[in-house]
């Protein structure tokens, strides 16, 4: 099986979100081998303020209140590509994936789809194929993530998937 765990880094916690970062790793939940094939991009804004996409004043308060090198990452100029072509690269990574999870199903894949849908595009995925890391997180299983590197969209995907592994592995879930 492979599964794919995305992360946005965002300026607003609404569907409409302004994305900053996409993060993305492919894993299999039911082996403890490591995650792969990284997904990583920063997009660009004026296209986003153009479509109408939305940021918060708590959202960017609280991106305020963090590390340098965490905003850096999440705000500096280099490497950024327009939304939509993020979202191609997207679409072509995570072809074949038969699961997308995320933390908190009606953030990331939330997003993810209404930006699907405001470029007139097919969402790439069904309903039935999303799985919320946030709830499993709740099980009283420790996930045993590594948070050293908190809010860079890429690492927490990885640790996030890392995570849905050792759960699986506790329940006996794994092969």
């Amino acid at each position: 099986m492979i599964a794919a765990m995305i992360d946005y880094e965002t300026l607003d916690t609404e569907p409409t979100a302004q994305i900053l970062t996409l993060g993305g790793i492919k894993f299999d939940p039911h082996t403890k081998e490591d995650p792969y094939d990284p997904f990583y991009v920063r997009v660009t804004m004026d296209d986003q303020d153009a479509l109408g996409r939305t940021s918060s004043d708590s959202t960017i308060e609280w991106w305020g209140r963090q590390n340098a090198d965490v905003q850096e990452e999440a705000f500096g100029e280099g490497g950024r590509v327009s939304l939509d072509e993020a979202m191609k690269q997207f679409h072509k990574w995570y072809w074949g994936c038969s699961q997308i999870w995320a933390n908190g199903a009606i953030f990331d894949v939330a997003i993810t789809e209404n930006i699907y849908r405001q470029l007139g595009r097919t969402v790439p995925w069904n309903y039935y194929d999303v799985r919320d890391v946030r709830t499993m997180f709740k099980l009283g299983i420790d996930p045993k993530m590594d948070k050293s590197n908190l809010h860079n969209a890429l690492a927490d995907a990885y640790e996030q998937a890392k995570g849905v592994q050792h759960i699986y592995s506790e329940l006996g879930l794994s092969k």
